[in-house]
């Protein structure tokens, strides 16, 4: 619109305006008719990329972007196709890496996690937290002379077998992806001969001491009051 050169990052480049000023006389001058958003008319019929059946689309913006019929095939194509990708996951890996890492520089934690954090501490129990492996997984964390993986498991996200599933509170589809993760995450780690321990959420806050003890038998904890 103005003729101004601007910088995007990757995932923005086929952006076409440099500002919000620039994108109001943009649509104005081109989302017009046909091709405004709340026009009803025109075909708008597509064919989904994972089912391959026809699906009608809302607008005419989504008939230009839209590719799939559904959630549900739009992230069954992103497991098939892009998931297990070599440079996605690798991509995956590293920005996660350096996210996990500001977490731990500025303590962003939850609190099972900052209890267990401060009984290492207190034994001075020399650990890593937020330690990546296999370019695949990242630990809680990591006591390297034990070769030992702790794992603090939310009640909630990892679907506590004594509060959820069987006869007690329904699972839902987001815990249950979850706990098949943790299933193939701790064969993974066992694979490669690491001690796997996972702790539960509910069992820090009723005595983190008495838990990490059964862990670290000749560890005497020396928290002060």
């Amino acid at each position: 619109m103005c003729g101004k050169s601007y910088n995007v990052i990757p995932a923005n480049a086929d952006s076409v305006v440099c500002s919000v000023d620039c994108q109001k006389k943009w649509q104005s001058t081109f989302l017009i008719g046909e091709n405004a958003n709340n026009w009803k008319g025109g075909d708008r019929d597509k064919l989904c990329e994972f089912c391959n059946d026809f699906y009608t689309c809302s607008s005419p913006y989504n008939f230009k972007h839209q590719r799939f019929c559904s959630d549900f095939c739009r992230i069954e194509y992103w497991k098939e196709n892009t998931l297990h990708n070599e440079r996605f996951s690798k991509s995956w890996y590293e920005g996660n890496r350096r996210y996990r890492e500001s977490l731990a520089d500025r303590r962003v934690e939850t609190r099972p996690e900052r209890m267990v954090r401060e009984w290492l501490d207190d034994n001075d129990i020399k650990y890593m937290q937020e330690q990546g492996f296999f370019r695949r997984y990242f630990a809680d964390f990591f006591i390297p002379k034990e070769m030992l993986i702790i794992e603090v498991m939310g009640n909630y996200w990892h679907g506590n077998p004594s509060m959820y599933g069987n006869d007690k509170i329904p699972l839902n589809q987001e815990q249950t992806a979850n706990m098949e993760r943790d299933v193939r995450k701790k064969k993974d780690f066992e694979r490669y001969g690491f001690n796997y321990i996972e702790i539960w959420e509910q069992d820090i806050y009723k005595d983190v001491d008495k838990k990490l003890s059964k862990i670290f038998p000749a560890t005497t904890t020396r928290r002060t009051p």
